[in-house]
């Protein structure tokens, strides 16, 4: 499943230091895929 949102509350607006290359680009510049909570919530979702 592929999920496309808005920014999140972990994406920082400018560009920082982070463990994590891909979430040290500010959110706008950042078109890579990442990891999301989205996908087990919806799965969680859909089995109840």
């Amino acid at each position: 499943m592929t999920t496309i949102h808005a920014y999140t509350s972990t994406q920082g607006l400018v560009d920082v230091p982070n463990k994590k290359m891909r979430r040290g680009r500010a959110a706008a510049a950042n078109f890579v895929p990442t990891s999301t909570g989205a996908i087990q919530a919806t799965m969680q979702a859909l089995r109840n």
